[in-house]
């Protein structure tokens, strides 16, 4: 068995006339987890009784360990020859996380198995897979590369046993780098009475699927096309997935399309489609497949790089902003109007489109005015220290940063000289800074936060006692644009807390530049939208 962990090893030094691919052989699959340690590492520099002690100690037998779907949840073994893709089977019976398709992402394919003995039925899997009925137990012994399995449900008169493993064998490269994996069910009747078992294996033929998005039932936008032909072989059979090739996707003429990099919000699920193929994460579209036309470029638009002047040729440039920010920078903005009167297109799209939203809001259908806009309120920007703030706990000091405190990594994005910082003692302290309060007469606040993810590392706003807006950081150290709607609230009594109440990785918070405004991002940008804008609208 295996536990997956992230991490570096560092350099290793092959002696005893060992390449690299024949380490490979010897650690393996799984095998380079567990001696993935300093001791495995230097065992190439062991004297040769030594390394030949150790080389013997790759086959000797272990103690087993069992593994019950009801407890061990998370407890699976890779399936796949050394560097061939691999996929994973667990104590709950799933296939998991596919790596077959060269896209360096964690995939998803429909793969069942099931048992049918009189008119009983079952999937032979504790969790997932069709609504269909399920055995109630499975217990998996993990004795790496072999992982036996045991279906446990007294509504099957039989005892059934599945072990799944792939070829392998230290030391031997060719037979542990087959791309296979091996499926090999025992049945025994315990009973006096004779027994009909069928057994079924079910698997969607995922041609296309590219580790994008989630297949839906059979369907995925990926699919087209796909074939499944039967054949026999001697006494085997099997079944080979493939699909037509479609006709190469062509343009008439060149077409340079220009994405804006998602520097503001985290899509809340990186395996959508829609979102990985528009602005959230447009680097997607350089990762294989590059299933598109040859003449169409795919740039990056990134704030503070772009440049009009730049476009080699704007009449044949779309410049697509989907679901663009409310924290757009105006000086992009103005660097896009500059591309548009060059001749490119300008394109926004998107399900919710905050930065066009905000716009029919403060213009109501009418030519922007700024002096429909109330001044900007800045509430603190944390350059006079927390005087008027109440401290609780230590994570925060006793004053504002300047900068990253001891073994914190490089901030950006903060305003000024100062801003609010929990990591004061590191990742394991915690604290509180509480405003004091205020009546709510603008319809945004807004603000620069940073530092971890969680629930338990955010800046909140508390109106009656209740947290009714609550934003964190992206698990970086860079201060982001984010606000509030608060239009609905507005004459309530509010405060502001800054919360640090995590002890773990990211168990931080960094806070500038709080702000009450009539509009969510910069001012500028309004006028802009004003003059590219087709229509008016509310």
């Amino acid at each position: 068995m295996v536990e997956r962990k992230s991490g570096t090893a560092g350099p290793v030094t092959l002696t005893d006339g060992l390449s690299r691919r024949h380490f490979l052989g010897l650690v393996g699959t799984g095998i380079a987890m567990s001696l993935a340690g300093p001791s495995a590492w230097g065992a190439f520099e062991l004297p040769p009784d030594e390394l030949d002690r150790w080389k013997r100690s790759l086959t000797a037998e272990g103690k087993s360990r069992v593994y019950l779907s009801n407890i061990h949840r998370d407890a699976r073994m890779h399936l796949g020859g050394i560097g061939t893709g691999n996929f994973e089977i667990g104590a709950d019976g799933r296939l998991t996380t596919w790596q077959l398709f060269n896209t360096l992402r964690d995939g998803e394919v429909p793969f069942h198995f099931g048992v049918k003995t009189g008119q009983v039925a079952k999937l032979l899997q504790t969790t997932g897979g069709p609504e269909w009925p399920r055995v109630k137990q499975i217990e998996m012994t993990g004795d790496y590369p072999v992982a036996t399995l045991r279906f446990r449900d007294d509504d099957l008169p039989v005892q059934l046993e599945l072990e799944a493993f792939t070829p392998f064998e230290p030391l031997n490269t060719n037979l542990s780098s087959m791309p296979l994996a091996i499926f090999r069910f025992r049945i025994s009747n315990p009973t006096a009475q004779p027994q009909t078992v069928s057994l079924a294996g079910m698997m969607l033929n995922p041609v296309g699927y590219a580790s994008i998005g989630k297949i839906d039932g059979r369907s995925h936008l990926g699919f087209g096309a796909n074939i499944n032909e039967s054949f026999r072989e001697g006494s085997g059979a099997g079944i080979l997935m493939s699909a037509q090739k479609g006709r190469d996707p062509v343009l008439d003429q060149a077409v340079c399309l220009c994405l804006l990099e998602d520097l503001f919000v985290v899509p809340p699920d990186p395996q959508s489609w829609q979102k990985n193929y528009a602005a959230s994460n447009p680097h997607e579209f350089d990762l294989p497949p590059l299933d598109r036309p040859k003449n169409l470029k795919v740039t990056v638009i990134r704030p503070g790089q772009f440049d009009a002047g730049q476009l080699p040729d704007p009449a044949h440039t779309v410049i697509w902003l989907e679901d663009a920010p409310v924290g757009l920078p105006a000086a992009l903005l103005a660097e896009i109007k500059r591309a548009v009167e060059a001749g490119a297109t300008l394109a926004f799209s998107g399900k919710t489109m905050p930065l066009l939203d905000a716009y029919a809001t403060v213009t109501g259908g009418k030519p922007f005015d700024e002096s429909s806009l109330r001044p900007e309120v800045v509430f603190d920007d944390f350059e006079h220290g927390y005087g008027n703030w109440t401290m609780e706990g230590n994570a925060f000091g006793t004053e504002p940063a300047s900068g990253p405190l001891a073994n914190q990594q490089l901030i950006s994005g903060f305003e000024g000289k100062y801003f609010a910082n929990s990591y004061v003692g590191g990742d394991g302290s915690t604290g509180r800074i509480t405003s004091r309060k205020f009546t709510i007469d603008r319809n945004y606040i807004r603000f620069l936060v940073g530092g971890g993810r969680s629930a338990s590392t955010q800046i909140r706003l508390i109106v009656g006692g209740q947290i009714v807006r609550a934003s964190s950081g992206q698990d970086d150290e860079r201060l982001r644009p984010a606000s509030w709607s608060v239009m609905d609230l507005a004459g309530r009594e509010a405060h502001i807390e800054i919360v640090d109440e995590a002890t773990g990785g990211w168990g931080h918070i960094t806070v500038d530049q709080i702000v009450f405004s009539d509009w969510p991002g910069d001012h500028d940008v309004l006028p802009l939208l004003d003059a590219l804008l087709p229509i008016r609208f509310s």
